[in-house]
């Protein structure tokens, strides 16, 4: 029970620093904002301040900041603009700088050379990708985009060990959210990106044939041996 809870406060974390990318590109390049959740479902907490209402949900396994559609004297999500990449894209940055930043602190408190440590540290996680890149399957089999070995993710006897947990697994909700899926940011970046290139049209039909070739990718890899 306590490895559950030493896991699920970890991941809550690491949507909270996931979703707090987004708030702060969003206030940042003025846009109006409705809504900063973590969680999905009924609320169990809510408070308004400066017009921005700010809830817990029942649900924590993932979490959302809401735009105004439109907002005098502020940006328009909907509307065509690069700055949307930005917004939708900080999210998974801000997983990859928490990643980073726990890799490091590790390094640090057992006193390795930070350099060698982290040259090896990308040897070895490339080596770990290997898999996913060169096979498809392995990540419907898996679950995750980077294998977690067990001992780290349930293993919560120190400092240490919890490092490993924040790294990797803010690793993992940084690939998830990059891939082309509508519900993911990876989807909103590349429909934000053709939107820009393209009219309003073309780019629907674009975006829609995108989404609808990457499902038939990975039905051919869950259902073709």
């Amino acid at each position: 029970m306590t490895n559950f809870l030493s896991n699920l406060c970890i991941i809550i974390i690491s949507i909270i620093v996931h979703e707090t990318g987004h708030f702060l590109a969003a206030k940042l390049l003025n846009y109006g904002i409705k809504e900063y959740s973590i969680g999905f479902g009924p609320k169990i907490f809510q408070k308004e301040k400066k017009g921005i209402l700010y809830t817990i949900r029942l649900i924590q396994l993932g979490g959302y900041v809401s735009l105004q559609d439109s907002c005098e004297g502020k940006r328009d999500i909907t509307k065509p603009d690069a700055t949307n990449i930005i917004i939708h894209s900080m999210g998974i940055i801000f997983n990859f700088i928490l990643a980073i930043l726990a890799l490091t602190l590790r390094y640090l408190l057992k006193g390795i050379n930070l350099g060698g440590a982290l040259n090896g540290s990308i040897f070895a996680f490339i080596q770990t990708l290997k898999p996913v890149l060169f096979n498809f399957e392995y990540f419907i089999n898996n679950g995750f985009i980077v294998n977690i070995p067990e001992n780290l993710l349930w293993a919560f006897n120190d400092i240490d060990q919890i490092l490993i947990s924040v790294f990797w697994i803010n690793l993992n909700i940084g690939f998830l959210n990059s891939l082309p899926i509508p519900i993911f940011d990876g989807g909103r970046v590349i429909s934000d990106a053709i939107e820009l290139m393209l009219e309003e049209k073309t780019a629907k039909k674009v975006i829609n044939a995108i989404y609808v070739l990457f499902i038939i990718v990975v039905g051919i890899f869950m259902f073709v041996k």
